[in-house]
């Protein structure tokens, strides 16, 4: 087993990103994190991005809520 972690370039969205860490690395499954300080404005009317990358990829997807 193996794990890769890669930093994230500050002009690229998140979901681009992830998908292109995952077409590089190819894994058998991808680990994500919630996060939960958002006030309940943001829970309402924000999508996370687990929520919004779990539509496009083709990879199994484990979300954990982070303590």
């Amino acid at each position: 087993m193996s794990i890769y972690i890669s930093d994230k370039r500050e002009e690229d969205d998140l979901i681009k990103a992830i998908e292109s860490a995952v077409q590089k690395v190819e894994p058998s499954v991808l680990v994500m994190f919630t996060q939960q300080n958002r006030n309940w404005f943001e829970n309402i009317f924000y999508t996370g991005n687990s929520e919004e990358y779990s539509f496009h990829t083709k990879v199994p997807l484990l979300v954990f809520r982070k303590l």
